[in-house]
């Protein structure tokens, strides 16, 4: 994986895309010596999304087999509503 920093980024962000886009490389972007955030292609962010929404599943099942209620009030405080 390739790190550069957020200020690197701004003059290099064209080709750092083009390596993302079209090598499949992820790049480590810091700020202050700290990782921000990482730049990846779609196909890695489809596979991230889809490991995200396998792991609601199983724990919408899990729930659904352990007959887990919430009240809508719950629902509702939870999402600030």
């Amino acid at each position: 994986m390739v790190s550069i920093s957020i200020t690197d980024l701004r003059t290099k962000i064209r080709k750092l895309a083009d390596m993302v886009a079209f090598k499949g490389e992820r790049v480590r972007v810091e700020r202050n010596g700290e990782t921000a955030f990482v730049l990846v292609s779609e196909e890695d962010a489809a596979l991230l999304e889809a490991m995200e929404d396998n792991e609601d599943l199983k724990a919408a099942k899990k729930a659904i087999k352990d007959n887990y209620r919430v009240s809508l009030d719950e629902v509702e405080k939870d999402l600030g509503l």
